[in-house]
């Protein structure tokens, strides 16, 4: 009787243990996802990665079910989660899923495509990360949202910049920041960010104080900011420029301090950045064991998520390895370089910059190995890249030295020709040899030998000869380039002081005006005239100037189909050097709304729709 009893307690209570767990489950599948839980997984993702996607997978279940735009938000921050740990396949499936379920959301669907181009950036794929932002920035076309535009063109130039393209890549950041700055609230970390990328970008052209100068802004806004990871990588960007610049000492700081701060986020590609340059420091500081550990660590992080910067580092370990004479490291970094499929389609998709690093490592190891044969070959493709990248700075200047480049290329493939030539006569004369006597083969096998390295030791010095030619021609080419500029710039310079001239001018004509409406003097009457002539004068030799130095705009904006008065020629000169509506109306002796009116004729009178489109076309008309 009493089992009996202890038998039912027992059932009674797993069935009412069971109902209160259905009770629960049913509860929490049946509560609405809120934005704040998707918030709370989302800030997962960095810090704790595994309760990040149980959370995640747990939202989309539920959210999947409401009929608004936090099912998207849950499968783009999967997204997220996904390109976090390297994994591109997963992370572009739930981002063109998010994509889909924005329907109604452009907003939301244009970051969205920003992100999928983070990720084709960061997988190489850059034709695919330009094709998402396009699409992202005819939604930002449509809405108008300045901070769609900050965040589409800052990442327009992190892939231009991934391509080597660093004109665009500049363009683009400039074009960010100021679209940061005009948003309806001015944001000063994403400022930050594209401060700390320009810097970057800036430090890899050798500009170190204007870098150092942005590095610094940024990290003043960073360092008490949400965004520690951000400040962590200008920290380590900022520790790449003193590298660069062998300042050792200095680069240890950063470095010390961006480890600290990145590791904790455990991600490949981070890793894989600082530990390369942790390899770089402890390489200059002469610290050989500390600076091998580094490079294989970041090799072996590079190999296991297939990250492209993993040419990068194993070009400066193959130099490094070179540079101590040790064949043991030498030896086992060639089976990865040479014989690693995964490595070389890593290297089919790097930069050409990269490319070029890791063959002119790979040559210099062919030479401490005497494969002379092998050596010649990386330094031929070195030179191809070479001009591949010099075509990235100045296409007009540079395709002169491209057809010279041409017909060296064919001069030493006829030389190479000619040289394959001789060698086979000589293995005739060499078999021959050895039918009649083995001891004159043997000795004719010698003399072979002997002539082939010397001819391919004078070969490889005149390739590297022309090719310091080459790059001295394109230095040479680039140096002007800087001085056309900076000529450019003092006469531009020249013509705002003279534009301010007048408007200064301008003001003594409305001062002494009203003066003369107070008091009548032939005084005043005469000084009056006097400052008409020389404003009038200054204002000419404003245009002759102006004409001379933007020749093409004048020329443009005389055409007959835009039927432009002179006054309203005048007013798109003073537009077009980025004046204010103030400035301009002190300049022509006009309020600042008589000048907002004279615009919107103009708009109307060109069939433009609004001020942006009259900047638009302005611009255009430099062109």
């Amino acid at each position: 009787m009493l089992l009996q009893r202890t038998v039912v307690a027992v059932l009674f209570f797993l069935l009412s243990t069971f109902n209160a767990l259905n009770a629960t489950t049913t509860e929490d599948d049946g509560k609405k996802v809120r934005y704040e839980d998707v918030k709370q997984a989302f800030d997962l993702i960095f810090s704790e990665p595994q309760l990040a996607i149980k959370s995640l997978n747990r939202l989309e279940e539920r959210s999947k079910r409401q009929n608004d735009s936090l099912y998207g938000i849950v499968l783009n921050n999967k997204g997220v989660y996904y390109g976090v740990q390297n994994n591109s396949d997963s992370a572009l499936h739930y981002f063109e899923k998010a994509v889909n379920a924005f329907t109604n959301y452009d907003v939301r669907k244009a970051k969205t495509l920003n992100n999928m181009a983070v990720v084709f950036k960061n997988a190489a794929r850059y034709e695919k990360s330009l094709e998402a932002l396009r699409m992202a920035d005819q939604i930002a076309q449509k809405t108008q949202n300045f901070d769609l535009f900050g965040l589409i063109y800052g990442e327009y130039a992190s892939v231009y910049k991934a391509m080597e393209n660093y004109e665009l890549a500049t363009d683009y950041l400039l074009k960010s920041i100021d679209y940061w700055e005009r948003g309806p609230e001015r944001n000063a970390i994403k400022i930050a960010v594209e401060k700390q990328k320009l810097g970057s970008l800036y430090s890899k052209l050798a500009k170190y104080d204007f870098a150092e100068r942005l590095f610094d802004e940024a990290k003043n806004v960073l360092k008490d900011s949400p965004n520690q990871d951000a400040y962590y990588l200008t920290l380590a960007a900022q520790a790449m420029m003193y590298l660069d610049q062998a300042r050792y000492d200095t680069a240890e700081v950063f470095l010390k301090e961006a480890e600290a701060g990145l590791v904790q986020y455990n991600n490949p590609i981070w890793n894989n950045y600082l530990w390369e340059m942790m390899g770089r420091y402890y390489e200059g500081a002469g610290v050989p064991t500390s600076a091998e550990r580094y490079y294989l660590k970041a090799i072996s992080e590079g190999l296991e998520h297939q990250i492209p910067r993993l040419i990068n580092t194993m070009a400066l370990t193959l130099h490094y390895a070179w540079s101590q004479k040790d064949v043991v490291l030498i030896d086992s970094l060639l089976e990865y370089a040479i014989d690693d499929e995964v490595f070389r389609d890593i290297l089919r998709l790097s930069s050409m910059e990269n490319q070029s690093t890791f063959y002119q490592s790979m040559s210099r190891i062919m030479e401490l190995k005497e494969d002379y044969e092998q050596a010649y070959r990386y330094a031929l493709k070195i030179i191809v890249l070479s001009d591949s990248i010099a075509l990235h700075f100045n296409r007009v200047q540079i395709e002169e030295l491209h057809q010279r480049y041409e017909l060296k290329v064919n001069q030493h493939r006829e030389s190479v020709m000619q040289q394959d030539a001789r060698e086979k006569r000589q293995s005739t004369l060499m078999i021959t040899g050895i039918a009649v006597l083995v001891l004159i083969g043997l000795y004719f096998s010698w003399l072979f030998y002997s002539y082939r390295k010397n001819n391919n030791i004078e070969a490889l010095e005149q390739i590297r000869a022309e090719y310091h030619a080459v790059q001295k021609d394109f230095d040479k080419e680039k140096a002007m380039g800087v001085l056309k500029e900076k000529i450019i710039k003092e006469k531009e310079l020249e013509l705002i002081e003279q534009t301010s001239e007048r408007i200064r001018l301008q003001e003594e004509v409305v001062l002494i005006e009203e003066l003369i409406k107070n008091e009548k003097s032939p005084i005043l009457d005469k000084g009056l005239k006097r400052i008409r002539k020389k404003d009038s004068q200054n204002w000419n030799s404003t245009i002759d100037k102006f004409k001379a130095l933007n020749p093409i705009l004048l020329v443009n904006l005389s055409q007959p189909e835009y039927n432009l008065t002179r006054s309203e020629i005048e007013f798109c000169i003073l537009a077009s050097m980025q004046l204010s509506n103030k400035e301009i109306g002190k300049a022509l002796g006009i309020s600042s709304s008589s000048v907002a009116t004279k615009k919107y004729r103009l708009v109307k009178k060109l069939n433009l729709s609004s001020d942006l489109d009259f900047d638009g076309w302005l611009g255009r008309q430099h062109i």
